[in-house]
């Protein structure tokens, strides 16, 4: 056989150069070449189709339960936008009288203050508008509102686009946060911290995503 033949010629080759023959049938087994059939396995082309029709059936199982998957996720992802935007569309409604709110308390502290002379009326309401456009929230809010859209006609595309939706989660955040920190009214907090509650929960959920 094969084995034989380089035994045979290892040992020859030792002699010659005057080395110790200390061949084992370990050494033998360490050169790869030596076990290879020089002809083709007879059995192949009778285990090829089989094998063929395993790796095909095994992907198309793999390609089913990956859309079934891409399904559940893509409804969980829509139901948590919604309750995004139902909090975001909240917010505007409570923005306006937000603002009367404010213009009311900065009239009554000045009220409290009982300054020596009555401030002139017209620097004084001058003066209320820069406090409410300091605490306007509208720009945050339409730029929130275009990134809730665009992260949902991203998921609906059916096209890799996880990093694109982990991005928009970072401006959705970055938006809410700003909102929270110029927005002086309770019932709006209480719903930017329910944004950013669920805005966390999408981005563990984006992370399946492709």
């Amino acid at each position: 056989t094969r084995a034989v033949q380089v035994l045979a010629q290892c040992r020859n080759l030792a002699r010659r150069m005057h080395l110790k023959d200390d061949l084992t049938a370990a050494h033998l087994l360490m050169i790869p070449d030596l076990w290879r059939s020089a002809t083709p396995d007879a059995a192949l082309p009778v285990i090829q189709e089989p094998a063929r029709r395993a790796v095909r059936l095994a992907l198309a199982a793999l390609d089913k339960m990956r859309r079934a998957e891409g399904s559940q996720l893509g409804g969980d992802l829509a139901r948590r936008l919604r309750f995004l935007e139902s909090q975001v569309q909240r917010i505007e409604r409570r923005a306006p009288r937000a603002a009367l709110r404010l213009r009311r308390q900065l009239l009554a502290r000045i009220k409290e203050l009982d300054l020596p002379s009555r401030p002139d009326p017209v620097r004084l309401e001058r003066e209320i508008a820069v406090c409410i456009t300091r605490g306007d929230i509208s720009e945050e809010l339409v730029r929130l509102r275009s990134h809730c859209s665009q992260f949902a006609q991203l998921a609906g595309t059916g096209r890799p686009a996880g990093r694109t939706l982990d991005f928009l989660i970072q401006e959705m955040l970055r938006e809410v946060n700003t909102i929270g920190s110029k927005a002086g009214d309770t019932d709006i907090v209480r719903r930017v911290v329910a944004l950013k509650a669920e805005l966390e929960r999408i981005r563990e959920q984006v992370q399946n995503v492709e």
